[in-house]
């Protein structure tokens, strides 16, 4: 997919309950939320994709992460 293997992606795969799986950009236009890690920013909560306002909730992983 073309993700690379970062520090902030790294700390979120290790510690919380999630999964890494490859999909499509019909799945994307599903999703409740989508998240972006960087290290630099930490993780970012997607608010729009495609026009489209995702839940826009405060997600309980924004506060349980150490930076």
């Amino acid at each position: 997919s073309g993700c690379l293997a970062g520090t902030t992606r790294e700390f979120v795969l290790e510690n919380f309950e999630c999964r890494e799986v490859e999909i499509g950009l019909e799945e994307l236009r599903l999703a409740d939320e989508i998240f972006l890690t960087s290290a630099g920013l930490g993780i970012i909560q997607v608010a729009e994709f495609e026009r489209r306002r995702l839940k826009g909730e405060a997600h309980p992983i924004m506060s349980l992460l150490p930076f």
